[in-house]
C-alpha cells in the first residue's frame, strides 16, 4: 500500500439507552443493537469511536478501511443484524458523553453492513471510503 496510513482508535465507549446517564468507557467491550424486553420495551445501544486524525487532510485520502473485531453476536430472529456506522467531524470527549449528550448534528453516513454468525472470532474489513 503507498502511503498508508494507520490510525488507532484513541478513545471508545458504548451507551445504553436504559442507563441513558452512564457511560460505559471503563468497559472492555462495545455493544451494538437493540434488545426488546417486553416489560420495559426497546432498549438500543451504540458505540462510539475516536480516531485523532488532525494530521490528515480529508481530500487527500483515497480509500479509508476500518478493522472491527466480532467477538460475539446474539442475534434476535436470524444467525444476523446489521448495523451502520456514521462519522461525526467534531470534537467530542468519548469519555464524558452519555445518552441526552450525543451530537445531534454534523453526521456523516458512511455505511450499512450486515454481520454473519460466521463473522465471530474473525475481523471484519469494512471500506468506509473508495
Amino acid at each position: 500500500m503507498e502511503n498508508s496510513i494507520k490510525a488507532i482508535c484513541s478513545t471508545s465507549t458504548y451507551l445504553d439507552k436504559y442507563h441513558s446517564n452512564t457511560n460505559f468507557s471503563s468497559n472492555d467491550s462495545l455493544l451494538v443493537g437493540s434488545i426488546n424486553n417486553r416489560s420495559l420495551g426497546n432498549n438500543r445501544y451504540i458505540s462510539l469511536l475516536n480516531f485523532q486524525l488532525s494530521e490528515l487532510h480529508p481530500n487527500s485520502i483515497k480509500k479509508a478501511y476500518l478493522y472491527l473485531f466480532i467477538q460475539d453476536i446474539k442475534p434476535d430472529y436470524k444467525n444476523s443484524f446489521s448495523f451502520g456506522i456514521l462519522g461525526n467531524y467534531s470534537n467530542i470527549d468519548v469519555a464524558a458523553i452519555d445518552w441526552s449528550s450525543l451530537p445531534k448534528k454534523d453526521y456523516t453516513k458512511l455505511l450499512n453492513h450486515i454481520v454473519h454468525g460466521y463473522n465471530m472470532g474473525h475481523y471484519l474489513k469494512l471500506m468506509l471510503l473508495h
